[in-house]
């Protein structure tokens, strides 16, 4: 099939009220669709008849479903709680209609309740594929202990069959805000070595810590992916670009064994959530000193690491390099196809189109043929969507090309 993938925010609950003709007319050519992602409101009738349209032409419909997010009006999941009190996580708002409101993982009801939404809201429809969104831990974007996980009273029991002790991981949580006071430590996270999406650390503790929360999600997103085979769709995964993804508990290697498609977030251009530049941010603003010199050398340091500069284009570079290391443990060709932003956040500054077709073309040549265009195409305009796809003569004079 040729084509490429698009993304399509139809809101929460009753959705934006959006017609399938115009999500039609927002879409390039039919030959330049291979698969739509769609969701998640409940909105049947348009699915319905996007499925109509899709199916006549050999277009795959994937419905995009958030999994540890965005429930907390639907179902009675269990909350997220922190380390080392067992506060309440507080939930972030990103948009009108999404609200970052992780639920604990852990819980083994999840999986059917999650089901149940589906049943209820898209049962019958004929979806080729369940896209899943959400599948992991909040980011440091939501503070300091988002990094250790849930600390509810279920999860310090599975930890303790882990091997991990309450104790351990609050003398853990107190190492790292030593190591974060510390002015003349340029390195609080103790990275030792990044490479094909695994890190070594030079403290054992937060080795651990990593290597559980990615086993507490990948069972917990297995358990979801066996009820969704069943009812015979294919599976897809909304994964954080690989130089993240560990933080918040995602095993590029054990889910994309349980899955048809990965598509990585190589978000490098908005400064929003799943962004590299956004959750980098977040990241060095909790190993945030009171000193500036050693705010400087920490940013210097996560520079150097990952081997990149300021304006994360050589990241992107290294992360499609990482991408391709990780697709060599699998068989089958085309399982990872990168998604790439081709707009930003309402309020933001635009993003340049320069910037887009950089991104494509290096996409290009490194081999990725296949794209998905993020996370919203009824927020981008014309010439954007232009830009992705390739039809970009028009345009070369205007950007500078």
């Amino acid at each position: 099939m040729e084509g490429y993938g698009y993304q399509i925010f139809t809101g929460s609950g009753r959705g934006r009220g959006y017609s399938a003709e115009e999500i039609i007319e927002k879409l390039p050519r039919p030959e330049k669709i291979r698969r739509l992602i769609i969701g998640w409101s409940e909105d049947r009738e348009l699915y319905q008849q996007l499925r109509v349209w899709t199916k006549e032409l050999g277009i795959e419909l994937w419905l995009w479903f958030p999994v540890f997010s965005e429930h907390s009006g639907q179902a009675a999941l269990s909350p997220l709680r922190s380390f080392p009190d067992g506060a309440l996580v507080k939930s972030k708002k990103f948009q009108r209609d999404e609200t970052f409101d992780f639920c604990c993982p852990g819980d083994e009801e999840t999986a059917e309740k999650l089901v149940k939404i589906y049943d209820n809201a898209y049962q019958g429809i004929a979806f080729d594929g369940i896209f899943l969104d959400k599948i992991r831990y909040p980011s440091m974007d939501a503070g300091f202990q988002a990094f250790f996980g849930c600390g509810c009273g279920q999860c310090r029991r599975w930890l303790k069959k882990e091997g991990i002790l309450p104790e351990e991981i609050q003398d853990g949580i107190k190492d790292l805000e030593k190591r974060i006071r510390d002015v003349h430590c340029e390195n609080p996270l103790e990275l030792l070595k990044y490479e094909k999406g695994i890190y070594r650390f030079g403290d054992p503790f937060m080795e651990r810590i990593v290597k559980v929360k990615e086993k507490r999600i990948t069972e917990a997103v297995r358990r979801l992916i066996r009820k969704f085979r069943g009812k015979g769709l294919k599976i897809g995964l909304d994964l954080f670009s690989p130089f993240l993804a560990p933080f918040v508990g995602q095993d590029y290697y054990a889910l994309a064994r349980e899955a048809d498609l990965v598509k990585p977030m190589l978000y490098s251009l908005t400064d929003t959530p799943a962004g590299m530049r956004y959750e980098w941010k977040a990241v060095l603003k909790i190993l945030r000193s009171e000193r500036e010199a050693t705010n400087l050398a920490r940013e210097r340091f996560l520079y150097e690491f990952y081997g990149t500069q300021n304006d994360f284009r050589g990241l992107f570079e290294k992360e499609l390099q990482t991408i391709k290391e990780i697709s060599g443990e699998f068989q089958e060709k085309g399982r990872f196809v990168p998604g790439i932003e081709i707009h930003t956040a309402e309020g933001k500054p635009l993003l340049e189109q320069k910037r887009i077709l950089e991104n494509v073309q290096t996409l290009e040549f490194c081999g990725f043929r296949d794209r998905i265009a993020c996370w919203d195409i009824m927020s981008a305009g014309k010439e954007e969507m232009e830009l992705f796809t390739g039809e970009v003569r028009m345009l070369e004079q205007n950007i500078g090309i």
